[in-house]
Formats: C-alpha cells, sequence, structure tokens
C-alpha cells in the first residue's frame, strides 16, 4: 500500500533511524561517511538519538499512538509498540553506559530495526486501512504541530 501523505515524514525519520540500527549492528558493513570505529559507531548514534529518536517516539507515544488506539483493532498492536519504545529506551541506556560493549550496540541495532519494520509494514499499513482520508489529513495537522521545535 502506498504510503498516506500524513505519514510520510515518520517514514523519512524511520530511514534515517534504520542507518543507526545497521551502523550499530555487530555484522555491519562499512558505509560511505559514516564512522567504522565502534567508538564512532556509537558517537554517531547518541547523535541521532538527541537530535531525532528519542523525540520521535515522543511524538508517536504522544500523538501517533492516541490516534491509533481510537481503532479497536489497532489497540492491541499500539500496546506492543509502546511496550518495545520502553525496551528500547531501556537498551540505549546500556549503549550510552557501555559504549565499547558491541554486544549491547548490536542488541540496541537489531531491536531498533525490528521496531522500525513493525512500524512501517504492519502498523501504518493497518493504519491505513482503517483510518479515513479525514482523519489522516487531521493526523497530518497534529503531527506537525506537535512536533518538536530544533
Amino acid at each position: 500500500m502506498k504510503r498516506h501523505p500524513s505519514l510520510i515524514p515518520t517514514s523519512r525519520e524511520h530511514h534515517q533511524m534504520l542507518m543507526v540500527a545497521q551502523l550499530l549492528k555487530r555484522d555491519a558493513p562499512a558505509y560511505k561517511g559514516l564512522p567504522t570505529d565502534p567508538e564512532g559507531k556509537v558517537a554517531y548514534a547518541k547523535r541521532l538519538w538527541r537530535d531525532l529518536i528519542e523525540d520521535h517516539l515522543t511524538l508517536e507515544e504522544n500523538v501517533l499512538f492516541p490516534f491509533a488506539e481510537e481503532f479497536e483493532e489497532l489497540q492491541v498492536l499500539v500496546q506492543e509498540l509502546k511496550t518495545e519504545h520502553q525496551a528500547l529506551r531501556k537498551q540505549w541506556q546500556g549503549v550510552e553506559r557501555y559504549p565499547q560493549n558491541l554486544e549491547v550496540s548490536d542488541t540496541f541495532g537489531r531491536m531498533l530495526e525490528t521496531h522500525i519494520r513493525k512500524e512501517e509494514r504492519v502498523f501504518f499499513e493497518q493504519l491505513q486501512a482503517v483510518s479515513s482520508e479525514e482523519a489522516l489529513a487531521q493526523l497530518a495537522k497534529k503531527m506537525g504541530s506537535n512536533a518538536p521545535q530544533s
């Protein structure tokens, strides 16, 4: 299904977040213009956590998830995604606490990738299927007006 315009900004952020996920995985290939050493990878991830990921999770929790919870058929999925957000934050604390621990970074990268793929392939598809065009247009306004100001 084609992505609704109200979800495109979130999908674009997901793409940036997937780069962090890939970079932190133990078996990550070298990416042009991105760090290759563990310390550099974690430093890059810390910048994106601060500049994008934390605010992204918060916006989803404060705007996108409450919107989706209005649809009974999405309530269980939204609860799963909220639980995954909590797990991601907890694992991220481990990355910050133990930046030299490749296993901790690898686990975070894999968790983040799995979560994003679930949002893109399952959640967004189901959300678009149950939402009216008018409701999605309202969501776009809410997402834009609640976006963190840098």
